[in-house]
């Protein structure tokens, strides 16, 4: 497998390797907003959507990282292996979820305006 030239934790690449990490923090938090929604019956075939959204960005993006980029730098450092994958199955959780969640709000205000245009006036 050839290497990637894209370095996402070089010095050059400040706005991504940022919005990584803050994404990796904003996390938990996000898991916990998905909790709360699942628990809501009104909102638990959204929250089932947004859940596999993250997990499934979850897992495409730790493999990417994992492959991409820490076995080729980290090799040997365990612990900083645990944490960049970590890291990363947060961030991409967090990038599925708010993805998801941005692509539910458009179409639920696409059907609103298409129900209100459609509506006689009174």
């Amino acid at each position: 497998m050839p290497r990637m030239d894209f370095d996402l934790f070089s010095v050059s690449q400040g706005p991504l390797r940022d919005a990584f990490w803050q994404l990796a923090s904003a996390g938990p938090a996000v898991s916990v907003g998905v909790g709360a929604l699942l628990v809501i019956k009104q909102s638990r075939t959204l929250a089932c959507f947004l859940l596999a959204a993250g997990c499934v960005g979850a897992a495409v993006t730790a493999l990417i990282v994992h492959f991409g980029y820490v076995v080729l730098i980290w090799s040997g450092h365990e612990s900083a292996i645990w944490m960049l994958d970590e890291a990363a199955a947060l961030t991409g959780f967090a990038a599925g979820v708010l993805a998801t969640a941005l692509a539910a709000a458009g179409v639920a205000l696409a059907r609103r305006s298409k129900r209100v245009r459609g509506r006689p006036p009174t």
